[in-house]
């Protein structure tokens, strides 16, 4: 029962008890009593009316407070979002810029391969252009001698001559050498502080793997070896420790 019955329940039995009263059928203590338990009701009905519109209001303010928090929190953030892309657009050119040097300072060899010599080994150190930075010797190409032939021989040398290659790791009188041949030889003479004069030339060998102890073992840029090279007039013509190198490897530059 809900308090506003209650009261109206009160209203019409302090009535019915006030017809009584004046019938003399009821004690006038009694009929006291019913108009107190009226008046009772009546003040806690207006109570509950009072508290329920507090907590009308209260539901109407925190409405609204919320819908401003809503606003203000939507505003902050567009107003955020604003900021990150002008930030974003004002520092576009130099993540541009910064890609593209590093794009420019990224170095990508023709092939997959080995480092053989670095030209600059310090960081920050400085190159020209056009000039070479480090040799490269591919992987997926035949190895082949590059080996120096002294001034007073090189009359006897020509391409096609057979050759001997002894890798110095893995002695010759055990293990035998590798047959190879005469590719090129160079045109010009260049000056050898220790040697003098000398000429350049390429042997390419038969195999890229020596046999060492019943097992293959391949042979890699940078191992030194000499290298008999068979004429017409004399078998043995020149001794010559240099590293392997490999078919057409290029010094890369930096553009």
């Amino acid at each position: 029962m809900t308090l506003r019955w209650a009261n109206m329940v009160q209203v019409y039995r302090v009535s019915d008890y006030e017809a009584l009263l004046d019938k003399n059928y009821v004690p006038r203590q009694e009929y006291l009593l019913r108009k107190q338990e009226r008046i009772n009701a009546e003040r806690d009905l207006a109570a509950q009316r009072s508290k329920a519109q507090e907590l009308r209001s209260a539901i109407t303010g925190a409405r609204e407070e919320l819908a401003l928090s809503v606003a203000d929190l939507r505003r902050q953030t567009l107003d955020e979002l604003r900021q990150a892309r002008e930030q974003i657009a004002q520092y576009e050119p130099e993540v541009a810029k910064t890609r593209q040097r590093n794009a420019q300072m990224e170095l990508r060899a023709p092939a997959n391969g080995t480092v053989q010599q670095l030209v600059v080994h310090t960081i920050g150190g400085v190159v020209t252009p056009a000039q070479p930075i480090l040799s490269v010797v591919p992987d997926d190409e035949p190895l082949e001698v590059e080996v120096t032939i002294l001034n007073k021989d090189i009359g006897f040398i020509r391409p096609g001559q057979e050759a001997a290659v002894k890798i110095d790791s893995f002695p010759y009188t055990r293990y035998g050498q590798v047959e190879g041949r005469v590719e090129s030889v160079s045109h010009d003479a260049i000056q050898d502080e220790k040697l003098g004069l000398i000429y350049l030339a390429r042997v390419a060998i038969e195999k890229n793997s020596i046999a060492v102890d019943g097992s293959l073992v391949d042979l890699t840029p940078g191992m030194t070896l000499s290298v008999e090279i068979k004429t017409d007039k004399r078998r043995v013509i020149d001794y010559i420790l240099s590293p392997l190198t490999q078919m057409r490897s290029e010094a890369m530059r930096e553009r």
